[in-house]
């Protein structure tokens, strides 16, 4: 198994198939499900794709989707294709119970075509096997694609929607030994032609797909090449086949001469470990598995516990504490009586690009604020914020005055906010002074999670920079002005996002100093 293909197609061991099907004609029984979101867009905006397997052939159809409630609506579209196309009639439908498949409209057109709907029950996708194990088979051959070409995550529509066109015509089934496409459209497919979906457009991007051919390079391009466009969203409507057929005889020849060995295995030299062992699941891989850590589902530890066994996730734990003691945001004191001392939790997130490609893993420590009781362990908790409106008018003045718009974002803003009340907070969980377990952290500056932090930030945030010579706007407080001579800076604060411009370059670099 080449490295693409040992990355990509890791798994658990699969459920046993049926031995005989009850099934004799194809469009009989349809099995769908939907997966997604996926965290990265595709190029046509989509995050779900839709599968539909046909029990008989084992034909598969994806249809993407922006949204989960268009779902009832492609699957309408698609019976009525397909009814259209081959004379037969759907007469059952088999997914699980998501509210995608229970909507009212696909029930209406069930109901009225007679189609029945047959759903698993609640946490059992082992009565969905065929729909779970094809999507399973789509993500995998996607991904393996996407790993083999070095293509960004925002490809795996394409990857996907080739993988599926490719197994609908290679795929051998193992009762009726033909390949699915031959099963259902009567005919052997044209091994020439290859989808390529999901091709944006200024006017409707998640509508147009085109395919492209790819050809031996003994062919010859001018007369081998065919293509096809298709808007239903489905990469099942792109049959190069009934496009005209060339006269060149280097074609037919270049056809017959092809072995199918020659595409069916790997390169020898791309083979990891022992070629006899087979395809390894999880439980088989026990070395170096490590290496494979980024290519299975990242989940976030809930509790404190599964954090501290990670070492990736202590370091990030410790990033934070050291920058509440850069802050000097708190003291160590003894716990004092009568006083409420809030709790702490942390809270975990993974930090991704703009490819999906999880770049950091973050942890913050909050204040559990749910437990402060107004006029007693706080008071006054309003920060003004800027409104819509009030950064459109900034824009449109920046627009008019033909000067750049800078935007700042302040690190962990809440930690420069002063606060006046006293607050003492419980050790950070996992982190607890073994010397003195029972003492707790006086607070100086907020933190997140306290109901007075907004406030907080906002007047500490105010008073520097009256300091350096700002004043604040009259009937917006968001907006602070600057004026040096003819030259003017506004900055207008959005919580801990600014955007700031002036005509002069230099008040800008001086804000952007002042600021860091």
């Amino acid at each position: 198994m080449c490295s693409a293909c040992e990355q990509g197609k890791q798994t658990k061991s699969s459920f046993k198939p049926k031995s005989c099907s009850s099934i004799s004609v194809p469009l009989h029984l349809l099995h769908m499900d939907l997966f997604g979101p996926i965290h990265v867009r595709s190029l046509g905006g989509n995050k779900y794709t839709l599968v539909v397997v046909d029990e008989f052939t084992r034909f598969t159809w994806v249809v993407f989707l922006k949204k989960k409630s268009h779902a009832a609506q492609e699957i309408i579209s698609l019976i009525h294709k397909n009814e259209t196309l081959t004379g037969l009639k759907v007469k059952q439908l088999r997914s699980d119970h998501g509210t995608e498949f229970r909507k009212s409209t696909l029930k209406e057109f069930c109901d009225h075509k007679g189609i029945g709907q047959n759903f698993s029950p609640p946490r059992t996708p082992q009565q969905n096997g065929v729909a779970e194990r094809r999507n399973r088979t789509m993500i995998e051959a996607g991904r393996t694609l996407m790993i083999h070409v070095c293509l960004p995550m925002s490809f795996w529509a394409e990857a996907v929607n080739t993988a599926c066109f490719t197994q609908n015509r290679s795929l051998i089934h193992r009762i009726h030994k033909k390949t699915p496409y031959e099963m259902l459209k009567g005919r052997k497919p044209d091994l020439l032609s290859c989808p390529y979906d999901e091709v944006p457009h200024a006017e409707d991007e998640a509508t147009i797909s085109n395919s492209i051919v790819s050809v031996p390079s003994s062919l010859n391009p001018d007369t081998a090449t065919r293509s096809s466009n298709n808007s239903s969203g489905t990469n099942e409507t792109l049959e190069a086949e009934d496009s005209p057929a060339t006269d060149n005889s280097s074609v037919s020849n270049s056809l017959e001469s092809a072995s199918v060995s020659e595409h069916r295995y790997h390169p020898v030299d791309q083979i990891i470990g022992n070629i006899h062992d087979g395809v390894r699941t999880r439980s088989r891989v026990s070395n170096n598995f490590c290496m494979y850590i980024n290519f299975v589902s990242m989940i976030l530890p809930d509790k404190i516990h599964s954090a501290l066994q990670d070492a990736d996730w202590i370091k990030a734990m410790q990033e934070e504490l050291n920058e509440f003691e850069r802050h000097k945001v708190w003291t160590l004191v003894p716990r004092p009586s009568r006083k409420t001392i809030i709790g702490t939790r942390w809270v975990y997130r993974n930090k991704v690009d703009k490819d999906g490609i999880i770049t950091r893993n973050k942890a913050r420590l909050v204040a559990q604020g749910f437990t402060q009781i107004e006029s007693i362990d706080y008071g006054e908790t309003f920060a003004p914020v800027s409104r819509i409106e009030a950064i459109r008018l900034f824009l449109a003045y920046a627009s008019y005055m033909n000067f750049i718009v800078y935007q700042m974002d302040v690190k962990r803003a809440f930690l420069h906010g002063m606060l006046e009340e006293e607050v003492f907070l419980n050790q950070p969980p996992g982190f607890v002074d073994k010397d003195h377990p029972d003492y707790v952290y006086r607070l100086d500056k907020v933190v997140y999670g306290l109901k007075e932090a907004p406030k907080a930030w906002y007047e500490t945030l105010t008073s520097y920079l009256l300091e350096n010579g700002y004043r604040r706007a009259a009937i917006d407080n968001t907006l602070f002005i600057k004026n040096k001579g003819s030259d003017m800076i506004l900055v207008q604060i959005y919580v801990d996002d600014i955007i700031f411009g002036s005509p002069n370059e230099k008040l800008n670099k001086e804000f952007a100093e002042i600021m860091s």
